[in-house]
């Protein structure tokens, strides 16, 4: 299965470093975005989507992870590669 997502507002991805008003450094644009992130976003979406209760999900979902998308390291029946740039053509 392929995921287009296409975001309806300005995506910002940026590294680790804290960002505090004040601090004598800068956090760095990261763009493609980590696979970790987007994966983290299409978990959540998937479970979203089948009604689960997140807080619940949080504390109780290393005990009884979702067959889909797992829980923390175990991805379930997940598999992403990407995340891929796409480049529509004439509207497709």
């Amino acid at each position: 299965m392929q995921v287009a997502i296409r975001p309806i507002d300005v995506w910002l991805f940026r590294d680790g470093k804290p960002f505090t008003a004040g601090e004598d450094h800068a956090a760095e644009t990261l763009f493609p975005p980590s696979p970790f992130t987007l994966q983290g976003a299409i978990r959540t979406k998937v479970l979203a989507d089948k009604g689960v209760n997140l807080a619940e999900f949080a504390k109780n979902g290393e005990r009884n992870p979702d067959p889909d998308v797992g829980y923390g390291d175990d991805f379930g029946k997940l598999c992403l590669r990407g995340p891929l740039l796409m480049r529509r053509k004439d509207g497709k």
